[in-house]
């Protein structure tokens, strides 16, 4: 029984027709940060020490490593905690690798990215499906009505061309993901029939999908009852501002300053049909190509945003290079944004004797409005989100931990694009209460001037939480060595030579 759902508020800025975005919960999952370090671990820490204290370099301890995170022995005696809010690696045969989302053609004729936390596929032309995302046992795959031609690839998106007369198809990999989009290059492709309504065969593994009011889609197990996909409602978006829009790729999401407009959507069980609005499409102001899109994420929290514009809108896990914070004002609309990221709270940060020294969140602009304007960024600790937070559904803000200047700081300005913010005591706060996770939020301090807009790097290099700590010493039984800065140390045995 087909059950239609509700128009959604448009996905941010441009007109696309973008078909899906696919993600779920990584392959490898994180550690349990909440069981105590095991006494092979506590060894494994000691003598990371020791061997820091004896090349006065840091030393990586391995078993600690997982998607987001990596721990390091210090010269000083100290440990640091390099935990992103980003997945940055995956397993791999040969251990952890960094996530590469390079497509590259496998035996079975699909195309799959080289390194990802999930299995994805898209065809590599023909009547193989054309998108597959598979977690487990569950999965989710769309295909299209026709066979696909042999795509073109370019790092981590593949290209269909004419799939429809003068519109192509394009699908770009993620780590937790992907994304779908048709790309509308003519107001006279736009007016075709087969452009009024399309369907996109569905068949679902292990879940069942539905959605809220707001349009947005959700595919939860059917063993545990667990959200395992989320699909962002569908939205297009047209090319206006694109030339001014840097950093920012409409195959993927709006751009800054695109003109959006809703797609309806229905869903069966065995069939996604999308309904794009002709509206938009025949619109004298619309700028081409236009795309269209719903986005689907993984349900997991690592990131979101939120926008004062589409106040509706869940922007969860979004699949861009950069995010925007603080208000733009232009001919398209005023939008004003803010940007949440989840990061981890290690047990072994959280022992009796644990001292945490500090804790820092690393960040990269790259874009400002202007290179000598005033922009306050601060930082807040907040209270959890998840991949139905939207403007109008935010977490409370609890504590103002930090407040940054941002005064130019990009690439093409004088200064550096590095800005770094005090977020211990929002550590300290997950540490002291038993906390999995700590969620941190970023926003200009106003939210009045265009010149106050940054957007800060979610791809090449995502905030990262440098969080410096000590640890109490280990048990006799485990220590071989005596770094500083701990005193009471096993005494040295002295060899005679005979």
């Amino acid at each position: 029984m087909r059950s239609p759902l509700p128009r959604a508020a448009a996905a941010t800025t441009a007109a696309a027709l973008a078909l899906s975005l696919l993600s779920a919960v990584p392959a490898t999952a994180e550690k349990d940060e909440t069981e105590q370090p095991t006494s092979e671990e506590l060894q494994e820490e000691f003598d990371a020490l020791a061997l820091a204290e004896q090349t006065g370099e840091p030393v990586e301890i391995p078993s600690l490593t997982d998607e987001k995170t990596q721990h390091f022995a210090n010269p000083d005696g100290t440990l640091t905690a390099q935990i992103s809010a980003i997945p940055v690696r995956v397993r791999s045969a040969d251990g952890w690798v960094e996530v590469d989302t390079t497509l590259v053609a496998t035996d079975d004729g699909l195309l799959r990215p080289r390194a990802a936390g999930m299995d994805i596929a898209f065809s590599g032309g023909g009547d193989t499906p054309m998108a597959r995302i598979g977690i487990g046992s569950n999965s989710v795959e769309l295909d299209w009505h026709e066979d696909l031609p042999t795509p073109t690839l370019d790092g981590d998106q593949a290209t269909y061309a004419d799939v429809l007369p003068d519109v192509d198809l394009v699908l770009t990999a993620g780590v937790e993901g992907f994304t779908q989009v048709l790309v509308v290059h003519t107001p006279e492709a736009a007016a075709s029939e087969d452009l009024a309504e399309l369907e996109l065969a569905l068949q679902a593994t292990g879940v069942s999908l539905s959605a809220d009011e707001h349009g947005n889609i959700e595919a939860v197990g059917d063993a545990g009852g667990k959200s395992v996909f989320t699909v962002q409602a569908p939205a297009m978006w047209d090319s206006t501002g694109q030339d001014e829009a840097l950093g920012e790729d409409p195959l993927v999401a709006p751009t800054t300053g695109a003109r959006t407009a809703l797609v309806d959507t229905e869903i069966t069980v065995d069939a996604i049909r999308l309904i794009p609005d002709q509206g938009m499409l025949i619109d004298e102001d619309t700028e081409y190509p236009v795309y269209i899109d719903p986005s689907v994420n993984a349900s997991r929290p690592n990131w979101a945003y939120v926008d004062r514009s589409h106040p509706n809108q869940a922007y969860h896990n979004p699949k861009v290079d950069s995010v925007g914070i603080g208000r733009l004002s232009d001919s398209s609309g005023t939008y004003t944004r803010r940007a949440m990221f989840q990061f981890t709270v290690m047990a072994r940060t959280n022992q009796a004797n644990t001292t945490i020294n500090s804790a820092t969140l690393r960040t990269e602009v790259t874009h400002g409005y202007t290179c000598n304007s005033n922009s306050y960024i601060q930082l807040h600790r907040v209270d959890a989100f998840n991949s139905k937070t939207t403007w109008n559904n935010q977490p409370a803000a609890r504590a103002l931990v930090d407040t940054q200047n941002v005064v130019g700081g990009w690439v093409n300005c004088p200064l550096d694009s590095g800005v770094e913010f005090d977020a211990t005591d929002a550590y300290q706060w997950g540490a002291d209460n038993d906390q999995s996770h700590i969620y941190l939020r970023l926003k200009e301090r106003n939210e009045s001037s265009n010149s106050a807009w940054r957007r800060f790097d979610t791809k090449n290099k995502p905030p990262v939480l440098v969080v410096n700590y000590n640890n109490p010493p280990p048990p006799r039984s485990v220590r071989r060595a005596c770094p500083t800065p701990w005193v009471e140390c096993a005494p040295r045995t002295r060899t005679t030579r005979g």
